[in-house]
């Protein structure tokens, strides 16, 4: 995933919501030992001025950052994203909302 946010961005989930894409279909089981995972979300990122770092507490897999090369000023500070992979996460793809708007998108852990 390339990091232009124009193109290939994560949709804000607060915004669009869960469903599933037009024609695919969901099978959702609680199952005691997982076998297999997809992890969707939206959460408030923190971004560290002294470190250049955008941090995020990803579920299951957990506290990812990314090096910021410009200063994000203060504002609302979103990160969504979705594992990538079949059965078992391979990566994180997230894009970076800032007052809504997406200004990154990218692979923060493993590849997708």
């Amino acid at each position: 995933m390339a990091n232009d946010p124009s193109t290939n961005h994560v949709a804000d989930f607060t915004v669009t919501g869960f469903a599933p894409a037009v024609g695919a279909s969901e099978f959702q089981a609680q199952l005691p030992n997982i076998q297999a995972l997809n992890i969707k979300f939206c959460a408030t990122g923190s971004y560290n001025s002294q470190t250049h770092q955008l941090c995020v507490d990803v579920p299951v897999i957990g506290t990812k950052c990314i090096s910021v090369s410009l200063p994000i000023p203060g504002g609302n500070v979103k990160v969504c994203g979705e594992t990538c992979g079949t059965f078992i996460p391979t990566g994180v793809k997230v894009t970076v909302y800032f007052n809504n708007n997406p200004i990154w998108s990218g692979v923060i852990w493993g590849s997708c």
